[in-house]
């Protein structure tokens, strides 16, 4: 969650800066609607309830984040005019920094499930079946048909043949980590980088 959030922070930066200044905005002027009016206000607050610009903004942040606490009211016309547009600006802006880090966050957590399936089917491989790197390509080059490159039908013959226990959701979605130009077609050599890379460096041989 700290992930997202902190990559939602750029994105947010536009969207909280005109909150602040609009709730600012509906602050002066509720101000000076409703600052000095001594009839017409029927609450119990007496006259003057709006006493300076900071007691104003306190009621205009209140009221844009839906708390209401219910301290201050307008009583005139034109403020509980600006109080309904501070009301309604609120529950529009609020939703923005909620729509962005919901979206990071959903973001974040699918990487990291592409990243763990990524882990899961290289210890398959290697570890549950102890393919080697000649015996992979074998493998490889009988799946494809001597294809140099593997598609999502190949991938998935692949999981079966070895035995690895996924549904065809997560198939796909390990299919996606290959796929990183979304041609539909992942380069043989891309995944055995993936599988071999550190082998391959240990002993000289190039992939």
């Amino acid at each position: 969650f700290s992930k997202a959030v902190g990559e939602s922070l750029e994105a947010l930066l536009v969207p909280v800066s005109f909150l602040l200044i609009f709730g600012l905005f509906c602050s002066v002027l509720l101000f000076h609607l409703e600052h000095g009016m001594e009839n017409g206000c029927q609450h119990g607050y007496g006259a003057d309830h709006f006493v300076d610009i900071p007691q104003t903004i306190w009621f205009i942040m209140v009221t844009m984040t839906t708390v209401g606490y219910g301290d201050l009211v307008p009583c005139t016309i034109g403020g509980r005019f600006v109080t309904t547009v501070a009301m309604l600006g609120g529950l529009i802006f609020m939703a923005i920094p909620i729509a962005v880090i919901g979206t990071n966050f959903t973001q974040t957590w699918a990487n990291k499930e592409s990243t763990l399936l990524l882990i899961q089917f290289k210890e398959h491989i290697r570890v549950t079946k102890r393919l080697r790197y000649d015996h992979c390509v074998g493998l490889f080059r009988f799946i494809t048909n001597n294809r140099k490159y593997m598609t999502y039908t190949h991938l998935r013959s692949l999981v079966k043949r070895v035995g690895m226990d996924i549904t065809a959701k997560k198939t796909h979605r390990l299919f996606e980590v290959f796929d990183e130009d979304q041609s539909g077609k992942v380069p043989i050599v891309r995944i055995l980088r993936t599988l071999y890379r550190n082998e391959a460096q240990r002993e000289g041989r190039s992939i």
